[in-house]
Order: C-alpha cells, then sequence, then structure tokens
C-alpha cells in the first residue's frame, strides 16, 4: 500500500487537495527528519488504527433510522448521513482494527507505567492547547486529543483526566 500525503496547495489562482510527495518526504524521510521519519509515521498509523476504531464503535449510534443528522440544509442532511453511512460500511470492512483491551496488558508495573504517561501526555497537550488565543482553534486541537482520551478514560476510568479537556476559561500556563 502507497501512503501519501494529502495537502492543500495552491498555484495559479486555484486551491486544491491532493498528494504531495515532497511534503510526505519533509514529514517522514529518515535523512530530512535527522531519523525521526520512521517514528512519526508509526505513531500515525497507531492513530489512525485509533480512529477507526472509534468510528466502528460509534457506527451502530448513526445507523439507526432515528438517527438524523442537522446540517442546516434538508437536502444535505440526508447526503451527509449516506455518506457517513458509506464511511462505516468501509470501515466494517477493514481487517485489523485495534483491540484497546491490549492497551495496557502486560505487565503490571509497565503498564502502569504507561498509564501515567498517557495521563501526562494527554494534560500536558491539554495545557498548551489552554494556550491557543484562536478559541477555535483550541477547540479544534482539543477536539483532536478528545477521542485518545476517550479511548483511555474508557479503560482506566480516569474522568478527571478528560475533563481537563473541556475549557472553562484560558488559563495559559505559557508564563
Amino acid at each position: 500500500m502507497e501512503v501519501f500525503l494529502f495537502v492543500m496547495t495552491e498555484g495559479w489562482g486555484r486551491t486544491m487537495w491532493g498528494p504531495n510527495i515532497l511534503e510526505f518526504r519533509r514529514r517522514f524521510d529518515t535523512a530530512e527528519t535527522k531519523g525521526e521519519g520512521i517514528r512519526r509515521l508509526k505513531n500515525l498509523y497507531f492513530l489512525y488504527l485509533i480512529e477507526l476504531r472509534a468510528l466502528y464503535k460509534v457506527a451502530p449510534y448513526f445507523e439507526r433510522a432515528i438517527v438524523n443528522l442537522y446540517t442546516g440544509n434538508t437536502q444535505e442532511d440526508g447526503e451527509t448521513k449516506e455518506l457517513l453511512l458509506q464511511i462505516f460500511n468501509e470501515i466494517k470492512g477493514f481487517p485489523m482494527h485495534f483491540d484497546e483491551k491490549s492497551m495496557f496488558a502486560g505487565h503490571k508495573m509497565e503498564a502502569k507505567t504507561l498509564k501515567e504517561e498517557f495521563r501526562l501526555h494527554f494534560k500536558n497537550i491539554s495545557r498548551i492547547m489552554d494556550c491557543v488565543g484562536c478559541s477555535k482553534c483550541r477547540l479544534w486541537g482539543k477536539l483532536q486529543i478528545a477521542p485518545l482520551c476517550v479511548l483511555y478514560v474508557r479503560r482506566q476510568r480516569l474522568h478527571a483526566t478528560c475533563r481537563s479537556l473541556i475549557p472553562s476559561h484560558n488559563p495559559c500556563v505559557c508564563g
């Protein structure tokens, strides 16, 4: 399977999305990233598997006939739901879903260390996002980390960690 990084490019007054080999190499090539490219790619794949699992688990809710989407445009509502259902059908055909039960399985001390590491990472990311000046960008950043936190909480029941992701105010810890 070939992997391409899709990015927005501008040219001749047009904006378009498509594969960008140069950008892919810049972000993942071992020489370009001082040896970090492979680790970045593994992390990206891991996140992809977690997102797939989250969508797989939420699919039954959206597949119910009584669940409607509201975009503000009646025609788009049905089209949007149909596209979402198509995505869910594609996901169901994916053979290697992530097993969240294995996330913290294994030796107790290693599992405990990993749990604490995750908790600290979530907390750190949330603090960094609190420093973002634009409220839309701050919300978008927190929404991107929320699925990982939900997975973590489901396994560990540490609701306080994820509650910190909900911005009540903008306490910037940058100094």
